[in-house]
């Protein structure tokens, strides 16, 4: 895999450079020390992906991202950022443009070693999922296998509320699922996308500005209301608490099995013992199997799971765990998933 380093600090192309090298397959075909010189760079050596510094002179990030979609270039983008609240702002708007996921620059505590070491722990998963989405063959990577399609049997639950997990891609799919629900959806959506504190803020707050919903980043002690999105807030766990008539949601930071802040499984978990069979679960792309077990409970309490179908996924990761596993109900484009939605959580509610 060719891949072009764009930086505009030598240190860290050199850093990402030596990092790059010790993953097997991968060829670094050059450096570009601002967005103009990458485009040009991007024509000549065509790479099959970039890492791309967000904040540069002359063309930023974002502009050099702009002008690979007009351009329809099918040059990937992995986006190296820093943990400022503009460049988390900057990092989410990439990711809505469609750059493949991202990565956190090394914060230059730890030493060399130790920061090396953590942002090849980084890069190599991200780079051997966009290896395995563009069908690109890197040593040491597992054979594909055979997409299994089968569903569960269609349920006729009404859903009170809709838990969403996501990871790698999501932000973009978000987007096109939220901005497809109406303002009058009714049911509370709450999502746990794998990012970084600072991150789900800018997300929620970018999703608000192009969504018809409200979206707002979860935070303790608010109330779940319709016609509401709450996006977990990274570096956190989210549970929902059913306190009398009402639910309400806690945030800690617990940890879990997978290490991962905000957790899907954590979350789906939480809104079982609050909601039971009326919960419907939706797994869009990512990479890993978060939200399986979280769907096996939903499945169990008798509500109900979408998951996105492989082709329309950025990484067919977290969906592909639920299909395997049989807990999938409906297996979704993510043009037809906002219809689905929309039609569970508005069935007749069923007496009990």
């Amino acid at each position: 895999m060719k891949i072009l380093i764009v930086d505009d600090m030598p240190v860290y192309a050199r850093i990402i450079g030596n990092v790059l090298k010790r993953i097997p397959g991968v060829e670094v075909v050059g450096t570009a020390s601002d967005g103009l010189q990458a485009l040009t760079k991007i024509s000549e050596l065509k790479p099959d992906l970039i890492t791309l510094d967000i904040e540069m002179p002359k063309f930023d990030g974002l502009e050099v991202l702009h002008e690979i979609n007009q351009r329809g270039i099918k040059t990937g983008v992995i986006v190296i950022s820093g943990l400022t609240a503009s460049s988390a702002e900057l990092t989410t708007q990439a990711l809505q443009l469609g750059a493949f996921d991202f990565v956190l620059k090394p914060t230059g505590t730890g030493g060399m070693a130790a920061n090396s070491a953590k942002l090849l722990g980084c890069l190599e998963p991200r780079i051997r999922a966009f290896a395995g989405a563009r069908n690109i063959i890197l040593p040491n990577s597992p054979k594909p296998m055979q997409a299994n399609m089968a569903t569960r049997a269609a349920t006729s639950q009404h859903a009170d509320l809709v838990v969403i997990a996501c990871s790698t891609g999501g932000p973009a799919a978000l987007r096109t699922l939220l901005s497809q629900l109406p303002r009058a959806h009714s049911a509370p959506i709450v999502i746990a996308q794998h990012m970084p504190p600072q991150f789900t803020q800018s997300l929620a707050r970018n999703l608000n500005d192009q969504c018809p919903m409200y979206v707002v980043e979860a935070a303790n002690g608010m109330q779940v209301e319709p016609n509401t999105v709450y996006v977990a807030p990274g570096g956190l766990q989210t549970r929902i608490v059913a306190k009398g008539r009402q639910t309400y949601l806690e945030t800690s930071d617990q940890n879990v099995a997978s290490g991962l802040r905000p957790s899907a499984d954590f979350l789906f978990h939480s809104a079982v013992e609050a909601y039971g069979r009326n919960l419907l679960g939706v797994v869009l792309t990512g990479m890993g199997d978060d939200g399986r077990r979280g769907s096996e409970e939903i499945v169990a309490a008798g509500g109900t799971v979408f998951a996105q179908e492989a082709q329309s996924c950025v990484v067919y990761g977290m969906p592909r765990a639920v299909v395997e596993a049989n807990l999938a109900h409906q297996i979704l484009t993510l043009d037809a998933m906002a219809k689905a939605i929309f039609n569970q959580c508005n069935k007749p509610s069923l007496v009990s």
